[in-house]
């Protein structure tokens, strides 16, 4: 994974930066931390399906209600789950057999960090292992 270490913040922000360099660097979407969730740069389609790696980009909410994780479940594989998709098996088994209505995993795991960067440094020793 190439992920730069040099980070620097926008004047206007990302979506200020798109309106003004269309066709700049920026590629895929602009998560944004409202209903919208993200709002296309361009067409290019930089994510994929959580299930079977299939390129997409619609984000939605987990299935269950107490889960707060925005994820990507393709229509292929939303349809072969009944038309619903959850962040992770532990939410999917809590919501459809009403056990245990806790925070699953993935928003435990999100909640334990005291800030996104410890987060960030987290997931990335997690993707090298």
């Amino acid at each position: 994974l190439n992920i730069s270490s040099q980070i620097y913040q926008l004047e206007g922000g990302i979506h200020e930066y798109i309106n003004k360099y269309p066709d700049g660097y920026f590629r895929g979407k602009n998560y944004v931390f409202d209903n919208r969730i993200a709002l296309a740069a361009n067409p290019d389609v930089i994510s994929s399906c959580n299930y079977c790696d299939t390129p997409y980009d619609q984000y939605a909410l987990c299935c269950r209600p107490q889960c707060c994780i925005v994820s990507l479940c393709c229509d292929e594989c939303k349809a072969k789950r009944g038309g619903l998709f959850y962040c992770c098996d532990v939410c999917q088994h809590i919501h459809q057999t009403g056990i245990n209505p806790r925070p699953c995993a993935c928003t435990t795991e999100r909640l334990a960090f005291n800030n996104v960067e410890d987060y960030y440094q987290y997931l990335k020793r997690r993707i090298q292992l």
